[in-house]
């Protein structure tokens, strides 16, 4: 979610947009924002509002378990309004920069992909697609395969192990190609040599002639909040040193986008 300013929820020459609820949504962007709770005064001048009519959508959104307030009179967000993590950071990389992608693209030319973790499924919220004529396609909203795809194999190893259960279990282990692991054992090994290596591979395991490598995005854990892949037609599978130099810099522009997330998600565990 991306804070704005008061000022621009100011839509004077709409006679349909409701200033009011439009303050509401910004003062509940603002709690959710906040490491601490906000006093009225604050969130009044903050919102553009005096304090008696900032009291009052306060109240509103107070009754309606949207917020709450402590005994001290001070705000914060309440368990109607709260904006689960998963949901902060998968909006936050759907609108940022992003720039150490955007550099990597530059460096390598080939299609890079950011996903996230939800609470029963792995997501694509990015994607940024080489220009050579030959290359690996991706979709934003694609649901990726915990077991099969770098960038699934990525968030999975890295995720406790009753998260990555749910993950593996509302999937389960399909079969995509010859090379696609659904054995169990076989697949904790290679999740163990994931956590190991730092990063994760994908040959022609979910998709025929696809090669690709993927490193989770670690804040302040060892649990991913999400990955980022590099992928290659099989015929430009780098190798030696060469895989080497792009896995170290996909582990830079992935250090990139967590530096990008902390500065935009601050109160994030």
């Amino acid at each position: 979610m991306e804070l704005k300013d008061s000022a621009s929820v100011e839509k004077k020459d709409d006679r349909y947009f409701s200033r009011a609820v439009a303050k509401s949504f910004f003062m509940l962007d603002l709690l959710n924002e906040s490491v601490t709770s906000l006093g009225l005064n604050e969130m009044a001048i903050r919102s553009g509002l005096t304090k008696t009519s900032a009291y009052r959508l306060l109240y509103t959104l107070q009754q309606l378990a949207f917020v709450e307030q402590s005994s001290d009179g001070r705000y914060a967000i309440g368990s109607r309004g709260r904006i689960h993590p998963t949901m902060r950071i998968a909006n936050t990389l759907r609108v940022a920069e992003l720039h150490s992608a955007t550099e990597l693209l530059k460096q390598i030319n080939e299609t890079v992909s950011v996903a996230v973790p939800f609470s029963n499924h792995i997501e694509v919220v990015r994607v940024f697609e080489s220009t050579r004529v030959v290359r690996m396609a991706n979709t934003v909203g694609r649901i990726l395969s915990p077991h099969a795809s770098s960038l699934g194999k990525a968030v999975s190893a890295f995720q406790p192990e009753d998260i990555q259960q749910r993950l593996l279990m509302s999937y389960g282990l399909v079969r995509f190609t010859p090379n696609t692991i659904v054995d169990e054992g076989d697949l904790e090994r290679e999740f163990a040599e994931t956590r190991h290596r730092g990063y994760s591979m994908e040959d022609e395991e979910s998709t025929p002639d696809g090669f690709c490598l993927g490193v989770p995005l670690l804040l302040t854990s060892r649990t991913a909040v999400g990955a980022m892949s590099v992928s290659f037609p099989k015929s430009r599978m780098p190798s030696g040193q060469d895989r080497f130099d792009i896995v170290t810099r996909l582990q830079k522009a992935a250090d990139g986008i967590c530096k990008e997330l902390r500065r935009s998600l601050p109160g994030l565990p």
